[in-house]
């Protein structure tokens, strides 16, 4: 008992023990999931190529999805994987004197996260991440146990297996099951859009929950499995390896690593975005396991060069703002789902499937910038966001 009760009162990390490379990081993937996710939560991708047209140039909306597709798709939830691994090695060092007493608190802290994850999933958004997170963190558990080599194989080989997984996927000739939805059939895109924009919150949130089930086919059928695992053991081993502090103080490592990185990743996912244009992922093709070969290698590595620039930048001038936002990281995500929910449902200010990528970038940039103050003015009277203290307290003192 006095094992568990002093395990239970271990205090959240202080913050002049935080790295701030880490939460500028945190702030800055908000920022991006921000904007690969503004294009679903608007209702943009509902709309029709006539509709589209309607709105503005056809030439500057297709320019936007290739830049989208080249420096946001895919990275960032990359990014957020490799910190979830680094925060629970961090976390896992800190209590190395009781490795027991932690794997407990670590799953009861994960069946929390699901439990969060799965109110955002049906009250605000179908497309949550954190339900995915919490139930492949409870894998972290037994991989904790491997050695530092075979962590980094299994990494690899995690963030390689969607290569082999869709030509099996193309062998067995796997089709698109969304496909009557996306070509406007009975309840197809077009009807659905036009149900949400006079749905109340209650409608929104029924509609809501039947797509919960579509987004978990998705996540199956794009493979986001193992690359997301993939990412967890690539920033375990990071911290186990000592490499992660050296990495973090040596500027000639990260500005080399960060340029060679940049260059490769940008070069990949510049054929990724050409061959994802193509639509022939599903069904399964050889187009579609050429766009997975390059989407598998650019993504991460695009990602680490992201991680270089940001710890780079915050060395020389410390990005407080991105790190505020970064600290408050559960809450943020959140409550980018609720601001666009009052911003594009009949409920708020309805302007869902109404604005073109141009504009929505500006709401993306007010967004964030609200988040950014928020988040200042919260942590000035608080240690942790509103969720991070909820989700603190119940991982500490709840017997769940």
């Amino acid at each position: 008992m006095k094992n568990e009760t002093r395990v239970l009162n271990q205090a959240p990390l202080d913050i002049k023990r935080r790295l701030h490379e880490l939460d500028a990081l945190r702030g800055f993937a908000l920022f991006g999931i921000l904007i690969a996710n503004i294009a679903i939560l608007s209702g943009l991708v509902f709309v029709s190529n006539s509709e589209l047209a309607a709105m503005g140039s056809i030439a500057v909306n297709d320019l936007i999805v290739q830049f989208h597709d080249i420096f946001i798709n895919q990275k960032f939830y990359s990014l957020f994987s490799l910190l979830f691994g680094i925060g629970f090695a961090l976390q896992l060092q800190r209590w190395n004197d009781n490795d027991e007493q932690f794997i407990t608190f670590f799953r009861r802290r994960l069946a929390l996260l699901v439990l969060i994850g799965l109110l955002h999933s049906f009250l605000l958004w179908s497309g949550d991440i954190l339900v995915l997170y919490g139930l492949l963190g409870f894998l972290l558990v037994p991989l904790r146990l491997l050695s530092q080599r075979n962590c980094l194989i299994a990494a690899i080989v995690l963030l390689l297996s969607p290569i082999p997984i869709y030509f099996i996927m193309y062998l067995l000739k796997i089709p698109d099951p969304f496909a009557a939805f996306k070509t406007g059939g009975e309840g197809g895109v077009n009807q659905f859009l036009g149900q949400l924009q006079q749905a109340s919150y209650i409608e929104k949130s029924i509609i809501n929950a039947k797509f919960v089930a579509a987004r978990w086919i998705n996540l199956f059928l794009n493979i986001r499995f193992p690359r997301v695992l993939g990412m967890f053991l690539l920033g375990l081993w990071l911290v186990r390896s000592g490499l992660l502090p050296k990495v973090l103080s040596n500027r000639r490592v990260l500005v080399y690593l960060g340029l060679f990185s940049g260059l490769i990743g940008l070069v990949l996912n510049y054929r990724y975005a050409e061959l994802h244009a193509l639509h022939q992922y599903l069904p399964a093709s050889l187009t579609g396991l050429e766009e997975t070969v390059f989407s598998v290698l650019g993504a991460p590595i695009l990602c680490i060069s992201y991680c270089c620039w940001i710890i780079l930048l915050s060395g020389a001038v410390r990005l407080t703002w991105l790190e505020l936002v970064g600290r408050m990281s559960l809450t943020n995500y959140v409550m980018q789902s609720a601001m666009c929910n009052v911003i594009f449902f009949s409920f708020g200010f309805g302007y869902l499937g109404t604005l073109n990528r141009i504009s929505l970038m500006g709401v993306v940039l007010g967004l964030f910038f609200f988040q950014m103050l928020y988040s200042r003015v919260w942590l000035s009277y608080f240690k942790q966001g509103p969720l991070e203290s909820l989700w603190r307290y119940l991982s500490y003192r709840s017997a769940i």
